[in-house]
């Protein structure tokens, strides 16, 4: 009997059959000319999943492995060596960590990115030039979006094409795959389709989400074992597909402290959109070396993209750090706000208790103002004066901070104020002074663990 989900001369019995034997979904839904979600969906009912974005361990033997590890040191990619031998990008990268070696990230040379740019204007989309160099259409888009290139707004299909891939969807094939041969997106297959009045073949009926699931932060059904372990894990959306990729020095307080929503931020408001329970959780790699953590979770945040907009919720680009976040100007703030005086201020016409006198008094008595002070207290508050003694308060409590080398030790720079350093470099206030400090507070553990570095150098206040 078929399967409601394929087409009618497909049985779901042939389909478990080709992935039971060796077969993964995407090479199973070529064989069958089916989409590959619909591969996905009836092994999963049929309680033969494998780990997400890996083969089973029976298929990856130790020959194949040594041929990964050969195929990367020979000069491929992980992408090109995915495609090769039909394994997701992560399952390469943890071939190549088991094997004692870390994936560099690939970048454009100059050649490449010229390239790109002559081939966009020669009339090839984004997909098209990703798949000929190895590099994901999110890749050849920044190159484009970047060189200043008016940007064609949506690849348009044109009535005679519109109508073919209305006849090749008839004939069993589908919208992704129509998609992928001619490098365009499925969203445009399907529009295609529609206007030619094909029916979209449903893939399989939409599931009933249980009542208090979607939407509700109390909802938690994993019990996390206890990984109490310094390390880099990751939460994905199960809605929306978005991706938070965090490091911690306790990873089972961190989760907890997650799910308290105590933070705030892009990830938190996410979470208390959806709730804990629409989110995956893994842990991603145990680090014992805490000097190494911030370069761990930056391979990982580059392996994911989890920075980019709609792809994750880090706000980040560099681990460890706020660099690149806009944060508002108090000052400027606090200049623009208008002041309040006689009627329109909040404190007018307020009097104050009996009580409230008597304790102002009681704090006040035995002090005595000297001839300076009850001269400087009777001058009028006039903008020069405030800008005086602001600019006198400050130069009081600046101190120098020295720029050191972090390999040789050697002092590069001494600056005469932190907000020099973040106009000229960029590197946040806080950071450098936490470095000065040589600690930095950890709400995870709630106490302070050392910090000497920040940026790539090395700070210290100058006496």
């Amino acid at each position: 009997m078929a399967n409601q989900y394929t087409k009618a001369n497909v049985s779901s019995e042939s389909i478990i059959q080709a992935y039971l034997s060796g077969g993964t979904i995407k090479s199973v839904a070529a064989l069958f000319k089916i989409d590959s979600n619909t591969v996905n969906r009836i092994t999963n009912e049929a309680g033969v999943t494998r780990k997400r974005y890996g083969k089973k361990k029976a298929i990856l033997t130790s020959e194949v492995k040594q041929q990964i590890v050969a195929t990367y040191l020979s000069g491929k990619s992980s992408l090109e060596i995915s495609k090769e031998f039909d394994v997701a990008q992560e399952t390469v990268a943890n071939v190549m960590n088991q094997a004692g070696y870390n994936i560099k990230r690939k970048h454009l040379t100059s050649e490449q990115k010229n390239y790109i740019l002559e081939a966009y204007k020669a009339g090839k989309n984004s997909y098209e030039i990703g798949r000929e160099i190895g590099f994901s259409n999110v890749i050849i888009s920044k190159i484009i979006r970047e060189s200043g290139i008016e940007r064609r707004s949506v690849y348009r299909l044109k009535d005679d094409q519109q109508l073919q891939v209305a006849i090749d969807y008839e004939n069993g094939e589908s919208s992704e795959q129509i998609a992928k041969r001619l490098g365009i997106s499925a969203n445009t297959v399907r529009n295609a389709i529609k206007k030619n009045g094909v029916q979209i073949r449903q893939l399989w009926p939409k599931k009933e989400v249980p009542e208090g699931q979607l939407f509700n932060p109390n909802y938690d059904p994993q019990e996390l074992p206890e990984c109490k372990f310094s390390g880099i894990y990751k939460f994905t959306n199960k809605i929306n597909g978005k991706i938070y990729v965090g490091q911690s020095q306790d990873i089972y307080k961190r989760y907890y402290s997650h799910r308290e929503m105590i933070a705030t931020g892009l990830f938190t408001k996410a979470l208390k959109k959806y709730g804990i329970g629409n989110f995956a959780f893994e842990v991603l790699e145990r680090v014992d070396d805490l000097s190494a953590i911030d370069q761990r979770e930056q391979y990982w945040m580059d392996l994911y993209q989890c920075y980019e907009p709609g792809i994750g919720y880090n706000i980040a680009k560099v681990a460890g750090t706020v660099r690149g976040i806009k944060r508002p100007d108090v000052a400027e703030i606090m200049k623009r706000r208008p002041r309040k005086y006689g009627k329109d201020n909040p404190c007018y016409g307020r009097k104050l208790s009996e009580y409230t006198k008597k304790l102002i008094s009681e704090k006040h008595k035995g002090k005595s103002l000297s001839p300076e002070h009850r001269a400087k207290v009777g001058r009028p508050m006039t903008p020069e004066r405030q800008a005086l003694l602001k600019r006198g308060a400050i130069e009081k409590c600046r101190k120098k901070i020295a720029q050191i080398d972090l390999e040789s030790g050697q002092t590069l720079r001494t600056w005469e104020h932190v907000g020099d350093i973040k106009e000229e470099l960029g590197h946040s206030i806080s950071g450098i002074q936490c470095a000065c400090r040589g600690k930095v507070y950890d709400s995870a553990i709630s106490a302070y663990r050392p910090k000497t570095s920040h940026g790539g150098f090395k700070w210290q206040y100058v006496d």
